[in-house]
């Protein structure tokens, strides 16, 4: 019982700190244009909630994590955009090779991955009309 009322003591500091955090943040980019600040809080927060909620996988979410801290529209943006990479790139269409080269070059930043995909497929293809 007492590891609970921790646990979710630890919770809500934790959430009252990143709401801190976004209304600061708000504050700092939009000054006194009260108007826009709140309505960077609520994007701040939607984002910040679909985050929490998400069943990305965790590779994703640390890339974006640590690519955009706590922006957390960007860093839902920024999951959205390598989730829909890797299903692209999931789906095995390009040849062997160039996804090997690609994935041992980008490693989990599929949206790059699947960037390198396409320009290395269409590099070779243009090859083979020499």
């Amino acid at each position: 019982m007492k590891s609970l009322c921790l646990s979710l003591t630890l919770i809500l500091v934790l959430s009252a700190a990143a709401g801190a955090s976004i209304r600061s943040q708000c504050e700092n980019k939009w000054g006194t244009n009260y108007q826009m600040v709140k309505f960077c809080i609520d994007q701040q927060r939607e984002a910040k909630a679909a985050i929490e909620n998400n069943q990305t996988s965790p590779e994703i979410q640390n890339f974006c994590e640590d690519k955009w801290g706590t922006n957390y529209q960007m860093t839902k943006f920024c999951i959205d955009q390598q989730e829909d990479a890797k299903r692209t790139i999931d789906q095995g269409t390009a040849a062997p090779e160039i996804q090997e080269y690609c994935e041992n070059k980008w490693d989990t930043n599929y949206q790059m991955v699947e960037f390198c995909i396409g320009q290395q497929t269409k590099a070779k293809r243009d090859l083979q009309s020499y």
